[in-house]
Formats: structure tokens, sequence, C-alpha cells
């Protein structure tokens, strides 16, 4: 796979992922919703973070010379950092029905 149709298909990815949270966001009373769609929220949030924080990570990283492992390490990085996000925001849904 080229570096070019890595960044395509990032960029693919996080369009449709944007657009698939967007309808979920204006189409889903929160508070109403069963567990299926919170949890196809989270998982459309995470998607989208993570192509969003990858494509950003590679395009910031100036250091190795060899791009693959630029994309290898800003998809990781941006696995990373989506998950604890998400992690934090489910989290944070939880503590507040709880108190």
């Amino acid at each position: 796979m080229s570096v070019r149709l890595y960044v395509a298909a990032m960029s693919f990815c996080l369009g449709l992922c944007l657009i698939g949270l967007i309808g979920i966001l204006l189409t889903i009373d929160p508070y109403q919703a069963n567990i299926l769609t919170k949890l196809l929220f989270f998982l459309s949030l995470f998607l989208t973070l993570t192509s969003l924080f990858s494509l950003l990570g590679f395009s910031l990283r100036k250091k190795p010379k060899v791009l693959f492992k630029r994309a290898s390490i800003a998809f990781w990085q941006a696995v990373l950092i989506s998950g604890f996000l998400v992690l934090i925001l489910i989290l944070w849904r939880f503590i507040k029905n709880l108190f």
C-alpha cells in the first residue's frame, strides 16, 4: 500500500465516520436511546477520532524518514488517544448516572 493510498483511505474513512456521527447526533435522542444506539455512537466517535488523529499525526510528524514507519506510529498513537477519550466519555456517562 502506498502512502497516497493510505492517506486517501483514511480521508475517506474520516468522511464516512463523520457523516455517520453527525447523523447519529441529529437523529437520536440520548435520553431515550437504548444501549445499542449508545454503542453505535461511541463506536462512530472512536472511528472518527482515530482517523482524524491518524491523519494529523502523520502530517505533523517529521522525524522518521521512512513513510510507513511514520504512518504506523501515527495510527497506533491515534488509536490510543481515541480509545482513552472515548473511555473517559463512557466512564463520565456512567458516573453521571450514578449520582
